[in-house]
C-alpha cells in the first residue's frame, strides 16, 4: 500500500484529478503521520520535477 500511495503522490501533480487532502488523510490513517508525510512530500517533489521537465522538453520543439 505504501508503494501505491507513493505512486499516487507522484502522479497527482501530473495527471490525477484526485484531491490531495483525501489521499493524505487515507495515508495518515493507514501508515501513521511520519511515513505518510515522508512519502507524500517525496512523491510530490518527484512529480512536480517530472512535470517541470516534461513541459520544458515539450516547449523546446516549438
Amino acid at each position: 500500500m505504501k508503494i501505491l500511495y507513493f505512486i499516487c503522490c507522484v502522479l497527482q501533480p501530473i495527471c490525477l484529478p484526485i484531491p490531495e487532502a483525501g489521499t493524505v488523510l487515507w495515508a495518515s490513517a493507514s501508515f501513521g503521520s511520519f511515513p505518510s508525510f515522508f512519502l507524500g512530500v517525496t512523491g510530490s517533489l518527484i512529480g512536480i520535477t517530472m512535470m517541470y521537465w516534461m513541459v520544458k522538453r515539450g516547449t523546446e520543439f516549438f
